[in-house]
């Protein structure tokens, strides 16, 4: 498990991990919150999916946020869960997502 501050944190993060000479561990998992400072986890969500390998992508989101839903849905999110989280299904969820790379 990895803590990063921001978007742009997490960006740089992917960004070493996926870097050609794989800079950093790369993620199985991205657990991220749909809307975070700096860059947003659904934006961050989509750019990894235009690239030819990706982690598993789960957001988490207000659930009054139609909006994020669907945008998350677009980006290629594996789950989206509401805030505040139910940590077994989220760990269900990790597990299943770990399991069927």
């Amino acid at each position: 498990v990895i803590g990063l501050e921001d978007g742009l944190e997490l960006r740089d993060y992917l960004d070493a991990a996926y870097a050609p000479e794989e800079r950093v561990t790369r993620p199985a998992v991205v657990i991220s919150d749909a809307t975070l400072s700096g860059v947003g986890g659904v934006e961050l969500c989509a750019q990894l999916h235009l690239q030819q390998t990706w982690p598993a992508f789960i957001l988490l989101a207000d659930r009054t946020d139609n909006d994020v839903y669907d945008a998350a849905e677009r980006a290629g999110a594996d789950f989206v869960f509401d805030k505040p989280i139910d940590v077994d299904e989220l760990r269900s969820a990790v597990s299943w997502l770990s399991n069927n790379d």
